[in-house]
Formats: C-alpha cells, sequence, structure tokens
C-alpha cells in the first residue's frame, strides 16, 4: 500500500499515522544512539 507525497491530502489520518511510524521506526533503526528517541 504505497500513496505518492503529494496525494497525503486525501489518506485518511490512520494511513498517515502507519506511514508515520514506519518512518520514525527507520530513523530508530538508524540512530541507535538516540535511546531517547522515537523508540524509546
Amino acid at each position: 500500500m504505497q500513496a505518492e507525497p503529494n496525494a497525503s491530502g486525501f489518506l485518511p489520518d490512520s494511513v498517515e499515522r502507519v506511514r508515520y511510524v514506519r518512518r520514525m521506526r527507520r530513523v530508530c533503526r538508524q540512530s541507535m544512539r538516540n535511546r531517547a528517541g522515537p523508540c524509546s
């Protein structure tokens, strides 16, 4: 389920929330140093 960035205005809050969580998890994996980050 992939949506275009410029179509975010038409996506439900739930979908945007899922995309946000996935992005934060990716950042958490890349930044293992920040323990107080999104992966707290």
